[in-house]
């Protein structure tokens, strides 16, 4: 009976060790695939990111340059200098200039378009929200990322900001982008465009090689998001904190699996629960 239960003994350990080795180089296989898989969707996302900013980039560029775009800053500054937004100078230049300024909003897909004067007043926007008339030099919205690409923009540079709570626009995270409006060397006026969000996140949330349970987002150098997760019935940006190895190695500039660097001084993360890698 001893003889007959070692050789089962003996029998058998051999088969469990090699189970346990099949599985976990099966296991490793898996989520080696799902590694290779996740790198992949990253680089993806950054270059689409990135070519996304570098197209808003390119679209503030040529619409400075526009002749159109120039006359119509230079004329609303001096009618709204004479009479204001009520007076018939400016209702007549309002008259002339803002389909072509709206169809330039709506025709790019922008939330907002402003013309600034060099001395930081708003002198037309689309929307005309609460920042319509402001002073972004000297009044309550000299904090505000509008005001600070337009001093950037004002001394030559396009100048991109990062989210930020935007009062005007109910509070809601708000990005911009400004460009100086030149007749000949000089600034006469600063051209502003109000980013959407909407398509950040229909860039995140395209969920191909992340399966049912992965995600890709974009996170601040406050390590808060700047895109909504897809599993969020709720606004996530700028409201969801992501404080974790991988985030604060991509804040670090540390690229690799999960954290890539983007633009716009965000990082770009992705996550996969380890059941989806190893079942």
């Amino acid at each position: 009976m001893k003889l007959i239960v070692l050789f089962v003994l003996v029998g058998v350990l051999p088969m469990t060790v090699g189970a346990y080795l099949n599985y976990r180089s099966t296991a490793q296989a898996l989520e080696d695939a799902s590694r290779s898989k996740l790198e992949a969707t990253l680089t993806q996302k950054k270059g689409q990111i990135e070519s996304w900013f570098g197209e808003r980039r390119a679209d503030i560029t040529v619409l400075a340059s526009f002749p159109e775009v120039r006359d119509a800053a230079e004329q609303y500054e001096l009618a709204f200098d004479d009479g204001g937004p009520q007076g018939a100078r400016y209702q007549a230049v309002q008259q002339k200039f803002d389909p072509l300024l709206r169809g330039i909003k709506e025709g790019y897909g922008y939330y907002d378009l402003f013309l600034i004067s060099p001395s930081g007043t708003v002198h037309y926007t689309v929307a005309h929200e609460a920042d319509f008339g402001s002073d972004l030099v000297k009044g309550s919205y000299k904090d505000t990322a509008l005001a600070k690409v337009f001093r950037r923009a004002r001394s030559g540079e396009v100048a991109l900001s990062d989210f930020e709570s935007y009062a005007p626009s109910n509070g809601d995270p708000a990005s911009f982008i400004a460009a100086p409006v030149k007749r000949g060397n000089e600034v006469v006026a600063v051209l502003a465009l109000q980013m959407p969000l909407g398509t950040i996140d229909d860039i995140m949330q395209e969920r191909t090689g992340l399966g049912e349970t992965g995600e890709t987002y974009l996170v601040g150098s406050d390590f808060k998001m700047r895109s909504d997760s897809r599993f969020s019935k709720k606004s996530t940006v700028l409201e969801q904190e992501v404080r974790t190895q991988g985030t604060e190695a991509a804040l670090g500039g540390k690229a690799g699996v999960g954290k890539i660097a983007t633009t716009a001084a965000c990082r770009c993360g992705a996550r996969m629960p380890r059941s989806t890698c190893t079942a």
